[in-house]
């Protein structure tokens, strides 16, 4: 009688009992690795964003600290973003890139002048591992003057120390693909991209795209450089007088 139940007790499992155990297995793994992979896109998409937008900021903070400087010798719009090919101060003017290779890593220097902001602009390796992973464009508008003639040993004419300055910040894949061959005027002005994305959208849209305000700002004609600039970018009548 021992015997018996010492034998009932090691038998193991049957083969149909394999497969169903198997077949358990195989329909959880196939109902939590879809969630899983969305939560790894996401988690690497605002990974990118996040870096986007702190390429960006850098960017805006470098060209002011620039103009601040206020020590325009010879060559000193080198570190300046390339001027825009436009008579006014339309900033979204200027469509995405129509190239799909960058001029060299970030920040690009001796891109004044009429250097084009579609053709012209850098990259950003930001893991490290020796290729690039987010492309960087940014212009800025023609230098703006205030009403009537300025004093030029406080603000020479037509020197770049006050203009409106756009970054975008693009996945390499968004480049690469020639989806962002855009007419101008389709990016919103301020517009970050992260958090909902999908794929069609991450090759249309930059992940950031930011228009700043650069004035001097220890000039006595600062604050009504700015007010201008500002009426002009946001279309308001506001009186800078």
């Amino acid at each position: 009688m021992l015997l018996t139940k010492r034998n009932i007790t090691e038998k193991g499992l049957t083969l149909i009992e394999c497969l169903v155990g198997m077949m358990v297995i195989a329909i959880i793994i196939s109902a939590i690795t879809p969630p899983l992979l969305i939560a790894f896109a996401t988690r690497v998409q605002n990974y990118k964003a996040s870096q986007a937008m702190k390429i960006a900021q850098g960017e805006i903070e470098r060209v002011r600290l620039l103009v601040e400087k206020g020590k325009y010798q010879a060559g000193w719009t080198r570190g300046l973003p390339p001027q825009m090919p436009l008579n006014d101060f339309d900033y979204l003017g200027v469509g995405a890139p129509i190239t799909t290779t960058p001029n060299g890593p970030c920040p690009l220097t001796n891109v004044q002048g009429d250097a084009n902001p579609r053709t012209t602009w850098c990259s950003v390796d930001i893991n490290g591992d020796g290729q690039w992973d987010l492309g960087v464009q940014t212009f800025r508008t023609p230098p703006f003057t205030t009403r009537g003639n300025p004093r030029t040993d406080e603000y020479p004419y037509g020197m770049p120390i006050a203009f409106v300055m756009t970054v975008r910040v693009y996945t390499r894949a968004a480049l690469e693909s020639g989806n962002l061959n855009k007419p101008p005027g389709n990016f919103p002005r301020d517009k970050t991209v992260s958090l909902g994305m999908t794929a069609g959208e991450s090759l249309t849209l930059p992940l950031v795209n930011r228009s700043e305000i650069i004035v001097r700002s220890d000039l006595n004609i600062s604050r009504e450089l700015y007010c201008e600039l500002d009426n002009k970018i946001n279309n308001l009548l506001t009186s800078c007088y």
